[in-house]
């Protein structure tokens, strides 16, 4: 990968499947521990995988070789850089990880793949409110899944910006019907809007948001 200086204002994106491969011995003791929760060991030394993609992009942009440090929790609970200029969101589904990084803007970054869907009835009532649940049903039958999938990460890219994640409603992110007609739109979180971007990722759903 090639980490070319960010200016004010810019936002990348960095994608990659994490493995396979094998876990490099820099990676702090704190990682390994939670991979140990997974109750299959190929869930956890896939996210051993996806953390050491996570470190190698942040100590790209710190100038240097991956990243080994602490991570802590802001505010909110967002995950940070104590000490450095520099922000990020980390997301991982399926076979791939992805990590958005800024010098001067919160960023939010959600990736899931169409399997995590599951019933579509069931996870429309749980994240759409009610004008974009018949949004929803006013599309075709067949174009409904790939639909609440793209509204899907846009409310969930959209709470990792804040901060709170799923600890909030989903229901509570008002994106409307544009989530399933443009590439680019505005979302609502309390009283606070944000611009919301559909990314190209293979075989995946993946929106980034940004504070306005």
């Amino acid at each position: 990968m090639i980490f070319e200086p960010l200016a004010p204002g810019d936002v990348r994106v960095h994608a990659a499947p994490p493995g396979p491969g094998e876990v490099p011995p820099w990676l702090p003791a704190e990682v390994r521990i939670r991979a140990e929760r997974f109750r299959d060991p190929a869930h956890g030394h896939a996210f051993l995988l996806a953390h050491a993609f996570l470190r190698r992009v942040l100590g790209g942009y710190l100038g240097g070789g991956p990243y080994a440090g602490p991570l802590e929790a802001g505010p909110q609970g967002k995950p940070c850089l104590p000490g450095a200029p520099l922000r990020f969101s980390f997301t991982r589904a399926g076979g791939l990880a992805a990590c958005a990084v800024s010098r001067d803007l919160e960023v939010g970054l959600d990736l899931e793949s169409p399997e995590r869907i599951g019933d579509p009835d069931a996870a429309a009532a749980a994240f759409l409110g009610p004008a974009e649940a018949e949004a929803l049903l006013a599309l075709p039958g067949p174009e409904r899944p790939a639909a609440l999938l793209r509204a899907w990460v846009a409310k969930e890219a959209l709470l990792k910006l804040d901060g709170r994640g799923l600890s909030l409603d989903p229901r509570a992110v008002a994106t409307g019907p544009a989530a399933w007609e443009r590439e680019a739109w505005t979302g609502f979180l309390e009283g606070r809007t944000a611009h919301l971007r559909v990314l190209p990722l293979p075989g995946a759903a993946a929106a980034l948001a940004t504070w306005e």
